[in-house]
């Protein structure tokens, strides 16, 4: 593992301290798209991002509390490839997967967070990031096609803490089509 600086540090503490606190509470079946999508991004922010500077400690702590690993033949949906680990969450708001692919990039994935709400939860991450002194820059929002799930819309941020090469890929993918098996996907990677 590199070592870490403590302007990276301070950029990972400031992802993390705010919106966690904001995506608690009880979800209510008539606001069931609302809060998959939170828990969609609380999930992301407990996982990608509390241990982007260690990925295999994620991975070993899902090993050690026995989180059950998505069976092999639908790995292929979460995984390029097939390569790397994943493993299931269900929750009250739906199925989650989290993905360690080979590239050491991780990855939260919903079957229930819809378009809108993720994108809604995704921006108040981003927001308070923002607020927090983190330079977000916007590095794409496209229209491309899922062999899985058809039309999706992929949005692509950077987060820099002052002049370091080092910074944080963040993403979110959503899928067009109510029917989707993978409606929103949460993406992160510490770029060297």
């Amino acid at each position: 593992m590199n070592k870490t600086s403590p302007r990276h540090l301070a950029l990972l503490a400031a992802i993390l301290v705010s919106p966690s606190l904001a995506f608690a509470g009880e979800a209510k079946p008539e606001a069931a798209p609302v809060e998959a999508g939170k828990a969609l991004m609380a999930l992301y922010m407990q996982t990608c991002m509390q241990h982007a500077e260690s990925l295999d400690t994620l991975a070993e702590n899902l090993v050690a509390k026995n989180v059950k690993p998505v069976p092999p033949d639908r790995a292929n949906l979460f995984l390029p490839k097939g390569r790397g680990q994943a493993w299931m969450i269900p929750t009250a708001a739906g199925m989650f997967v989290i993905s360690i692919p080979d590239t050491k990039r991780c990855a939260v994935h919903s079957d229930t967070a819809e378009a809108d709400a993720a994108k809604k939860a995704f921006d108040f991450v981003l927001d308070t990031t923002k607020k927090a002194g983190v330079v977000i820059s916007k590095t794409k929002d496209e229209k491309a096609t899922s062999p899985i799930d058809g039309r999706v819309h992929v949005l692509g941020y950077t987060a820099r803490n002052g002049v370091e090469k080092r910074h944080f890929e963040l993403g979110l993918t959503t899928a067009d089509k109510p029917a989707s098996k993978i409606k929103a996907t949460a993406t992160l990677a510490v770029i060297e």
